[in-house]
């Protein structure tokens, strides 16, 4: 329950690479227990070799991006929900 055993925190960027990479050494000093994500933000993390348990939204591939293994077994301390488009 929200302000009882559970803290929401929101950062943002303006979508610069730059600012990525602030944005998660934010994330980072604010040490949360977990962290949701999505698209360029997840890349961003997973650049910089984030040990943080990361929830993300993804709109490709995530075994093709290499944030997870496989599908069924993440192996990695990234897992989330994806949109598979197919042609």
């Amino acid at each position: 329950m929200e302000g009882r055993n559970l803290a929401i925190s929101r950062f943002t960027s303006t979508r610069a690479a730059e600012d990525f990479e602030a944005v998660v050494r934010e994330i980072v000093a604010a040490r949360p227990e977990v962290v949701v994500t999505q698209e360029f933000t997840t890349l961003a993390m997973l650049r910089s070799h984030v040990t943080l348990p990361v929830v993300f939204g993804f709109s490709g591939d995530p075994v093709q991006a290499n944030l997870v293994q496989s599908l069924a077994h993440p192996g990695t301390n990234y897992t989330g929900m994806s949109h598979l488009a197919t042609s």
